[in-house]
């Protein structure tokens, strides 16, 4: 499954651009209340037409891409206000999935939905608590947003963030070493949501690619000990 760090998939684009065939990637509306409601770090005005004509191109986009063999999108959920980034609710590896629990409360419904597409997908479903435990208000409890998962041939990177705990790494860990990954917990994200908002995997052409602030090193600098062959692109501010 196709994953991105923006709105809606599941995996890497980098094994798409690499020619990798065959993927299936899974998106989500937007709802109405998105425009209003949706968790924000620094509250702005959003224009929902503009916000659904750009998840629209980027569906779009993932239709024409050769390597994407089918596409489903979900209905939204005006309960659920950022339900549109369904990357967070779950780790998709192979062929199975850990879902996801949200470090935001109010995140943590999304996820039945989710997990009910991947299984009709054939996916082998585990859950980082169960899902009975979904709304509990229990403060050492697991929890993990997938933006902060960054996977790196069998290398899986968890950003320690106000999303995710350590409890969080060690589900990660638990649920994906017997297909031998390997999981590394990346010390305290500064600077964004995620880790994923920080630094992504480009493929080994060209490595990882930051963003302009220091956090990025700094999270590549806690990265760079578990995995010695990187190379990093600078990314201007305001390039596309």
């Amino acid at each position: 499954l196709m994953s991105a760090t923006s709105l809606t998939t599941f995996s890497s684009m980098s094994r798409a651009a690499a020619g990798v065939r065959g993927l299936t990637v899974v998106t989500r509306s937007i709802p109405t209340s998105f425009a209003t409601q949706c968790l924000q770090q620094e509250k702005r005005a959003i224009n929902l037409a503009q916000a659904r004509a750009e998840h629209a191109r980027y569906t779009a986009a993932l239709r024409a891409n050769p390597a994407v063999s089918s596409l489903h999108e979900l209905p939204s959920d005006e309960n659920s206000p950022d339900c549109c980034f369904v990357e967070d609710t779950a780790i998709v590896l192979g062929s199975r999935a850990l879902m996801t629990q949200p470090g935001a409360p109010s995140r943590r419904a999304e996820g039945r939905v989710v997990a009910e597409k991947l299984q009709q997908l054939g996916l082998e479903i585990h859950w980082t608590c169960a899902p009975s435990a979904k709304d509990s208000k229990d403060s050492t409890a697991a929890t993990v947003d997938g933006g902060d998962v960054l996977v790196v041939q069998r290398h899986i990177f968890v950003g320690l963030s106000t999303r995710t705990n350590m409890a969080g790494v060690e589900a990660v860990r638990a649920c994906f070493s017997p297909l031998g990954y390997i999981t590394h917990a990346v010390p305290a994200v500064h600077g964004a949501l995620h880790l994923k908002s920080l630094v992504t995997w480009s493929g080994p052409e060209l490595g990882f690619v930051l963003g302009t602030q220091p956090s990025p090193r700094a999270a590549l600098a806690a990265m760079a000990s578990a995995y010695q062959r990187h190379h990093h692109l600078q990314l201007q501010q305001q390039q596309p």
